[in-house]
């Protein structure tokens, strides 16, 4: 394996239209799996996939989580519902959003997950004291950079028609990030922190959106220098770095809006063949 651990956030083309489409519809497994494990694994690269426990209500989404763990790969926590609010729910919230995921990961693969990865990178006390409390060890939920806001107004104006929008604001700790500092809202020191890589005085955050953020050539020179600067690099991934707008079955077309989806998938496969060739 690989030593830089590349990391996906398993969020489904489901996830963002509050379930408007059936998981096992849903066609986001199975393209992941194809198109990003398939390469990974030719090139020995070490994946950690953070699944959300409601996904794996479908038998199939459960066959290929089973597969990517006896290939070797690390099957980690996103909740069970994907709140992006997480931090603001009750203590009895939170253990039920990561303890029923926790349980449904064991089920299937016969591990225990160590590793946890909070939708919208949200971060709190009681979520550190949840995860140590479930025999977690690593967190690999935060985002120490300003650059979240401009992401959650992205974020919520691509969610506006539905009914979750609301909940992209709805956090406790919406001003963490600005402190630059894990310390500040740190409490269990048990959990084992590692921030999203970020670059610079200006803390820009690296991670594949970035292709189509800041453009190929900016990209490439960024991930260089978060490659050299963060002692603990990892790549975060999502689906939709791998998926168009030809994946999406015709009667839920209308309900994905967010600008990634229509870049084309050569496009798409072929920043992701330049990224292996840079972290190899």
């Amino acid at each position: 394996m690989r030593k830089i651990p590349v990391c996906i956030n398993l969020d489904t083309l489901a996830l963002g239209t509050e379930w408007g489409l059936s998981s096992s519809k849903d066609p986001t497994y199975k393209l992941v799996d194809e198109r990003l494990v398939f390469r990974l694994e030719k090139l020995g690269f070490k994946v950690i996939l953070f699944v959300v426990g409601k996904d794996l209500e479908s038998s199939e989404n459960r066959k290929f989580v089973n597969k990517w763990s006896l290939a070797g790969h690390l099957i980690g926590n996103h909740s069970y519902s994907h709140p992006l609010n997480l931090s603001s729910l009750s203590k009895e919230e939170i253990e039920t959003e990561i303890g029923k995921t926790d349980q449904l990961i064991k089920e299937i693969t016969g591990r225990k997950p160590r590793f946890f990865n909070a939708p919208g990178w949200t971060a709190s006390a009681v979520i550190d004291k949840t995860l140590f409390q479930f025999g977690y060890n690593t967190d690999l939920s935060p985002f120490l950079s300003w650059w979240i806001y401009p992401i959650l107004l992205k974020q919520w104006w691509s969610l506006r028609k539905s009914k979750i929008a609301s909940t992209v604001w709805n956090r406790k700790d919406i001003f963490y990030p600005l402190l630059h500092k894990l310390n500040t809202y740190e409490k269990c020191s048990k959990i084992k922190k590692i921030p999203l890589p970020v670059v610079g005085f200006t803390s820009i955050p690296v991670w594949h959106t970035g292709w189509f953020v800041y453009g190929a050539s900016i990209f490439i020179k960024l991930l260089k220098m978060a490659m050299k600067s963060n002692p603990e690099f990892y790549y975060l991934m999502h689906p939709a770095d791998v998926i168009s707008r030809d994946d999406i079955p015709v009667e839920f077309s209308d309900k994905v809006d967010f600008e990634r989806i229509n870049i084309s998938l050569n496009d798409k496969l072929k920043y992701l063949d330049l990224t292996l060739e840079l972290l190899k």
